[in-house]
């Protein structure tokens, strides 16, 4: 799921023209900036910027992939074991992930980094585990590539709370229900992820499922 207040916006190409808010706001999509930043930075309403992201989605110019968090957990796809044998794909990543002056990595490398990533293993753990600027590679760049290209997929917490006590506010008992995940709590309550996850480690009557 998906939630237009939660989402790094990626600028596939700029061939769309003619229109005075789209050519506002294209600057700004970066690849890290959600819509509420890009709103901010285009000095454009949000509700506009919505609109116009949904028409460069409908249109094949941008992509909308989750927002990059340290505590972001990730999942790889049968698809990576692709990246391995597709030499165009490999070519593309390694440009794609590699900072600017330095050396490529070597694809190996690569596949180990995205292979260490799994559940109950957040990217800051893996950053922990490997230093990937050692390699020259930046790591929201490895994690963007991964996602844009179906090599990972983003694990999301779904809350469930299991029994309704007098200290639980009544948006708690609307949206921890399992149907919602914690991206989507998040953009309706104005929480940050590090404040609701600190909140359901505290409440023992919340469960969460990875999914």
């Amino acid at each position: 799921h998906h939630v237009p207040g939660e989402v790094w916006v990626f600028l596939k190409k700029t061939d769309e023209d003619g229109n005075v808010v789209v050519q506002q706001v294209l600057p700004h999509i970066d690849g890290y900036a959600h819509v509420a930043r890009i709103a901010v930075k285009a000095n454009v309403d949000i509700a506009l910027v919505r609109l116009c992201v949904q028409h460069l989605v409908y249109f094949g110019v941008v992509k909308l992939i989750p927002i990059f968090q340290y505590s972001n957990v990730y999942l790889p796809t049968p698809k990576l074991s692709s990246l391995l044998t597709d030499n165009d794909l490999q070519a593309k990543c390694l440009k794609f992930i590699t900072k600017p002056d330095e050396k490529e990595a070597a694809i190996s490398t690569v596949f180990c980094v995205y292979s260490g990533l799994g559940p109950g293993v957040t990217v800051r753990d893996l950053c922990n585990r490997i230093n990937m600027r050692r390699y020259g590679v930046d790591e929201r760049a490895v994690i963007q590539f991964g996602v844009l290209h179906g090599l990972l997929r983003r694990l999301h917490k779904y809350p469930t709370l299991l029994a309704e006590g007098p200290d639980h506010e009544p948006w708690m008992i609307r949206l921890m229900t399992g149907q919602h995940c914690d991206d989507e709590i998040c953009c309706a309550t104005g929480y940050s992820n590090p404040e609701l996850d600190a909140l359901l480690e505290e409440d023992h009557h919340i469960a969460v499922c990875w999914k």
